[in-house]
């Protein structure tokens, strides 16, 4: 009996952790932390070329990204055209780039 109370309080802990882990993982792609840095001429995605990010949409329709930077009052969409990049302005600026829609 003791047995299977210690593995039911164990299972209870792990899917508690399991779901916690869930909840704080965030919803949406984001960028903050290290700074991805562009391996080719083709990177998709947010990337840092020299002391510049820029963010490439790889894909066949536009992109509208968010971008955060740190003064919160510089904030913007932008709106990425399919197959174009644009700059997104210093890379110590910078601070998250996220996903917002499709099309724009």
């Amino acid at each position: 009996m003791r047995a299977q109370t210690k593995t039911a309080a164990l299972g209870f802990a792990l899917a508690l952790g399991l779901g916690l882990a869930a909840l704080t993982s965030p919803a949406v792609a984001q960028s903050t932390g290290m700074r991805p840095t562009a391996l080719a001429d083709d990177t998709c995605g947010h990337y840092t070329k020299g002391s510049t990010e820029y963010y490439r949409n790889c894909k066949e329709t536009s992109e509208k990204i968010w971008v955060t930077y740190r003064r919160s009052s510089d904030n913007q969409h932008f709106c990425v055209p399919a197959g174009k990049q644009v700059e997104l302005g210093y890379y110590l600026n910078v601070y998250g780039v996220y996903h917002d829609s499709w099309g724009c």
